[in-house]
């Protein structure tokens, strides 16, 4: 029976689970009080758990402390039939040993010896913060100074609001442990309120004071102006309510004509600008609203040596408001660069369009209708304010008009890409 129990004893493996919590302190996120098992002349009540098995009858636990000469010496020894124990300790370091007796009170078994260090940990405590606003605008440097007490070396420091926390560098420490400076990248801050939380081996932390980031500038305002051209898209499409309408491609050229010029679908003169308010900012993107106005001249003569041949003059322009989304790809100066997307709804027309032939010349009409369009843009900033943009636009729209011999419906689909290279200044 006594060898039965001694084997089965020996193959006992003890998974020993060492609660080093050091202190098990844990502080409440709103203010500077901290839970402790500290003893009043700091000592730590520290708990050691491990399993255990049916056979065994006893434990003994001993415990040995490293000296001043660094040689380990008897410190304590506790007995006891449970799996966990708790001891009383100064700070330290230590080791120890299990050994494991069976109902015949005869020990069989013992672990190899583990060694652990009890550390003395400081409440640390965060009295301010330099600086506690911060513009995205003027360029942070993500740098912050903290005073405060016990910002001792094993302090680490984070950027925290209530979805996130970023982690920083310590650039400097004092002596006192009364002052620490941190960076962080500042190209991961964004506009919100944050706190920065102060945490030591222990995990006892403390919490800063609100740090406010945003924009110095609430709202911005940006004007450009600029060169903008037309490039017809509608060769085969017709937008026809009776038969024998056309679009404007095909309004604007003749397909008898011998001289080679009848696919032309560019004109390259016009003129555009713009202004767009932008009252939402975040790091990443913004938000906005703006009025858009185009103008291009165009001009069109048919040389048909069959029939007669004709001018047409046909000034269009558009005006339009949008919603934009600025994506920022480039935060830095010079070339800092935003990606503008925007749509929105307008009203294209004709000014003054004229039909000129050698004996006559058509009264100016003039042309009103509604269109949608979208496109995007790239701005490049050269200096804060100063930029350039390039980029293109989709309009679309269906002049209403009537046939004067049928008296029907006879509209004209008109679809264009509008590019554009513009000269802006944001206010």
């Amino acid at each position: 029976m006594h060898k039965r129990i001694k084997s089965f004893a020996t193959l006992i493996i003890f998974s020993l689970i060492l609660g080093m919590s050091m202190t098990n302190l844990f502080a409440q996120s709103s203010g500077k009080k901290a839970e402790t098992y500290l003893t009043e002349d700091n000592e730590i009540m520290q708990r050691f758990t491990w399993k255990g098995a049916d056979t065994v009858y006893r434990y003994e636990f001993l415990l040995e402390k490293l000296n001043d000469n660094n040689e380990y010496e008897y410190f304590d020894l506790l007995e006891t039939k449970e799996t966990e124990i708790s001891v009383s300790l100064r700070s330290g370091k230590y080791r120890y040993l299990i050994k494991v007796y069976n109902y015949l009170n005869q020990m069989d078994f013992q672990t190899k010896w583990v060694n652990f260090e009890v550390k003395k940990v400081y409440q640390p405590v965060i009295t301010s913060v330099t600086p506690v606003t911060i513009f995205l605008d003027e360029g942070p440097s993500g740098i912050f100074t903290i005073n405060g007490l016990e910002l001792r070396e094993d302090t680490v420091y984070t950027l925290e609001n209530n979805w996130y926390e970023i982690s920083t560098e310590v650039l400097e420490r004092d002596v006192l442990h009364e002052r620490a400076k941190i960076k962080v990248n500042p190209n991961l801050l964004d506009t919100g309120t944050y706190y920065i939380r102060a945490v030591n081996e222990g995990g006892l932390f403390d919490t800063s004071g609100t740090i406010r980031v945003g924009f110095a500038k609430p709202l911005d305002v940006t004007v450009a102006a600029g060169w903008t051209g037309l490039y017809m898209l509608d060769k085969y499409k017709q937008y026809n309510a009776t038969e024998g309408a056309s679009t404007l491609r095909q309004f604007f050229n003749d397909r008898n004509t011998t001289n080679g010029d009848s696919d032309i679908l560019f004109w390259p003169f016009g003129l555009n600008a713009k202004v767009t308010v932008i009252p939402y900012k975040t790091a990443r993107f913004y938000l906005g609203a703006g009025l858009n106005l185009n103008a291009t001249y165009l001009k069109y003569t048919s040389y048909d040596y069959e029939s007669e041949s004709y001018t047409i003059k046909a000034p269009l322009y558009t005006a339009g408001v949008n919603g934009n989304v600025l994506f920022i790809l480039k935060k830095r100066v010079p070339f800092r660069i935003l990606a503008d997307i925007h749509a929105g709804l307008g009203i294209l027309g004709f000014m003054g369009l004229t039909v000129i032939t050698p004996n006559h010349q058509s009264d100016p009409a003039f042309t009103l209708a509604p269109c949608l369009y979208a496109g995007a843009d790239l701005q490049f900033y050269v200096t804060k304010k100063m930029f350039f943009t390039t980029g293109a636009d989709f309009v679309w729209a269906i002049t209403p008009s009537r046939n004067k011999e049928t008296r029907k419906l006879d509209p004209m689909s008109i679809q264009f890409v509008r590019p554009s290279v513009s000269f802006g200044w944001m206010f």
